[in-house]
Formats: structure tokens, sequence, C-alpha cells
């Protein structure tokens, strides 16, 4: 499969630390990025790629290691890039700051990907301007066919704000684009060649 492959991870995440820069620069000065891995090997991997591409520490989180919360919680409150992990922070954690992820993980339920996206489509109240997400992903089919159903959902939310706003309606908006919950306003589901099952 694709996330196996080292030539592969490599270019996903110097594109993706290239958009983290970008954002760093252009929209939110401590955007952090989270690349979720399928395993606590291929985790440590992956954060041994990404020290050598962005030439920092990079933060892993494993479940079975008890500091493992504590370190979610100083990754939040930091300025630090990147954080690696395997399951732990897909459902459950609020670190409003995250504007890029990557998905490395063999795990193709819908379920666990819209909790995975649910983690970058924060609200920031005192962030100007735009606050887009952008989350790279393999371009395997099920993936691929549970992104377009979220890509929908939130256009839909956004529609319904929109017609709100235009007739004055004031009172509860959309969940989606309530501050402190998810947002739809996010982008760039980046879509590269999965090979293998």
């Amino acid at each position: 499969m694709a996330i196996e492959s080292r030539t592969w991870r490599e270019t996903i995440i110097r594109d993706a630390h290239a958009r983290l820069l970008q954002v760093r620069q252009e929209q939110m000065a401590d955007a952090g990025g989270l690349i979720v891995a399928k395993d606590q090997a291929h985790a440590r991997l992956v954060r041994d790629q990404v020290e050598k591409i962005v030439g920092e520490p990079v933060e892993l989180v494993i479940a079975d290691e008890p500091e493992s919360s504590a370190r979610i919680a100083a990754f939040r409150e930091s300025d630090a890039p990147w954080i690696v992990a395997v399951k732990m922070i897909s459902e459950g954690v609020d670190i409003p700051r995250l504007r890029v992820g990557v998905y490395l993980t063999n795990v193709r339920s819908d379920l666990f990907l819209w909790q995975w996206v649910g983690r970058f489509i924060r609200f920031v109240g005192d962030v100007e301007g735009s606050q887009a997400a952008h989350l790279f992903i393999p371009a395997h089919p099920d993936l691929l066919t549970y992104a377009g159903r979220f890509v929908s959902s939130a256009s839909t939310c956004c529609r319904r704000r929109s017609w709100c706003a235009s007739r004055g309606k004031t009172g509860r908006q959309p969940s989606c684009a309530t501050p402190g919950r998810a947002h739809p306003r996010w982008r760039s589901w980046r879509r590269r060649r999965w090979r293998g099952g």
C-alpha cells in the first residue's frame, strides 16, 4: 500500500509541510499539523521521517505510553509544527490550531475519517481571515467517497448560514459554524495515487 512506501510518504510529508509553512505565514503563526499512522511501529518510522524533513523534533503520541495525554496537552499549548499519532487524536481531543493533516493509516472507516477531519475544522474566534484546513489523504476509492460526502455536508452548512445572514436572521446558526466547533471552511483534499489494496 502507498502508506508503506517511504518515497510516497516523503512526497506527501514535504507537500504537507510546505502547506503548513504557508498557513503559518499567511493565516495562523502557530498553526500545527497532525499525521495519523497505522500502528506504533509505523508511527515511529513516520516521526523519524518528518524530523529529517523539517529539521526539528516531532511529538509522538502512542496510547500505551502513560504520558501520552500530557504530550497532547503540551502540543496544544505550544507552537510546535507537527505531532504524529496512531488513533489517540481521532476523537475527543481539541487542538484548535491544527490546520494541516496527513492520513497515513490503513483505516478506511467513514466514522474514523470523519472524526479525524473534525480535528482540523475548528473555528478560532480571534483569528482573522481564512481558517481553511488542508488535508492530505490517499486517493483510495472508499476514502474519496467519504470525503465527497463530507464536502457536500459542509457546503450545505455554508449555504444555510449564508441564507440566514442574508435575511437578517439571528439566533442559533448551524452547529458547524459555531465557534469552538467544527467549521465548514476547509479545502485541499490532496489526492495521491493509491498503490495496492
